[in-house]
């Protein structure tokens, strides 16, 4: 039988993967000590488990949220199931993924190391900064864009013509603006992004780009707002006058009202993280790739 587990920040999701997938749900109950330790418990584990998804959510806390993932795939491994999914929307670290500076230590393969070790059979995560960073993990690494569940939207709220583009704010988010341009038959490109040495501030450009009237600004994370703002304000001062913005994962709310209240068209993101801007629904796509482990 075929199984999923929720970590409690992921339950909404969970749920709804359980009633797409027709799996059952194993109980997991936590309790948390005075000296900050917590104990994980399966209420009601079964003994016919052929298959078990996890679904957990990396977000804040990384190292709890992380801790209690290898946790869970550990219990479920000392019970002989022979195979695990890991469900894990957004992915901590995913940015710290090269030595920017000297010394520095690249999380992200730590956290790619740990959950190897874990011996986690398939990985899936939504719109991670970097997939050329996966490498070789030494597991399946599934890395969806919801590019698809996107374009469905905007097809569905507007009128999609030759007056639409894509802009990704710099030229690594370049992919994710062809995959949604591809998906709505519309152009794309990318601003240049450049950062001064000394003070560290970030500036864009538009370079030899056409911009038009209805721009779509498509990127994985944001957590401050600040690059997209001036992502805006550079495309607006070339000739924009709607200009929407799409984000995989809205760490925080703060930053989609900063957003929200400045651009000219319409702020969303996924369900990677639950706001009053998750209009793009991920289960989807998540169940099509769990089906395709198990058919």
């Amino acid at each position: 039988m075929n199984y999923l587990i929720s970590g409690k920040n992921s339950s909404k999701l969970g749920e709804l993967l359980a009633k797409k997938l027709e799996y059952q749900n194993i109980t997991l109950s936590s309790k948390t000590f005075t000296d900050g330790e917590t104990l994980l418990r399966f209420e009601n584990f079964p003994d016919d488990a052929i298959l078990v998804v996890v679904v957990q959510n990396l977000n804040k806390p990384q190292e709890f949220n992380l801790f209690q993932l290898l946790n869970i795939v550990q219990g479920l491994k000392r019970r002989n199931v022979p195979k695990i999914i890991a469900v894990t929307p957004y992915f901590c670290y995913a940015r710290a993924d090269r030595e920017a500076y000297p010394g520095d230590i690249v999380s992200l393969q730590t956290v790619l190391k740990l959950i190897q070790t874990s011996s986690v059979d398939n990985l899936i995560t939504i719109d991670i900064h970097n997939p050329n960073a996966l490498g070789n993990p030494g597991f399946n690494v599934s890395n969806l864009l919801p590019s698809k569940a996107i374009s469905n939207y905007f097809r569905d709220k507007y009128t999609i013509d030759d007056t639409w583009k894509v802009i990704a704010p710099d030229k690594g988010a370049l992919y994710r603006a062809k995959a949604l341009a591809e998906a709505l038959s519309i152009p794309y490109s990318n601003l240049h992004k450049s950062r001064d040495k000394v003070t560290g501030e970030v500036s864009y450009k538009v370079q030899e780009i056409e911009v038009r009237k209805n721009v779509i600004i498509v990127d994985d994370i944001t957590t401050s707002g600040a690059s997209i703002l001036k992502s805006n304000k550079i495309l607006m001062e070339n000739g924009a006058e709607n200009v929407h913005v799409v984000i995989s994962h809205l760490v925080d709310i703060k930053a989609g009202e900063s957003i929200s209240s400045e651009i000219t068209g319409e702020m969303f993101s996924t369900t990677s993280f639950q706001t009053p801007y998750s209009k793009i629904e991920i289960a989807d796509i998540i169940t099509e790739e769990i089906r395709k482990f198990t058919s």
